[in-house]
């Protein structure tokens, strides 16, 4: 029998929910189809690729680290449907994000359906 030790929950600095502002308007920023190459074994867009897609829609993402990343998975995307990536403009934090700079908000859709909300904190890299 393996036994595995328990960490302690760790404390987040962000919050555990969150909701899209209504008022953010959105831009389709992508569209392309689930690839094999993106699927799991229940034939559905892996959840690994959804961080991928949403950093490739930044803006200039080499200029920011990404200081946080809340995703709410509500659909899921199978094999071959029609995939939707919407951005918001880069809006203030607020409390969403204490150590972030610029906070942008993302929805997906996979055939029309809700498939995914998003919000990323970004911080400008200084070197």
């Amino acid at each position: 029998m393996v036994t595995y030790s328990m960490d302690e929950a760790p404390e987040l600095s962000i919050p555990r929910r969150f909701r899209i502002p209504k008022e953010l308007k959105f831009q389709e920023v992508e569209s392309s189809k689930v690839a094999m190459s993106m699927i799991d074994i229940n034939m559905h867009m892996n959840n690994t690729v959804y961080a991928s897609k949403l950093y490739d829609n930044i803006d200039d993402a080499e200029k920011y680290f990404i200081t946080s990343i809340n995703l709410r998975y509500v659909h899921e995307a199978p094999l071959g449907s029609e995939f939707k990536v919407y951005r918001s403009d880069a809006v203030d934090p607020g409390e969403m994000d204490y150590r972030a700079e610029k906070l942008i908000y993302f929805y997906t859709e996979a055939d029309g359906m809700l498939n995914l909300e998003a919000a990323v904190g970004l911080k400008k890299v200084t070197i």
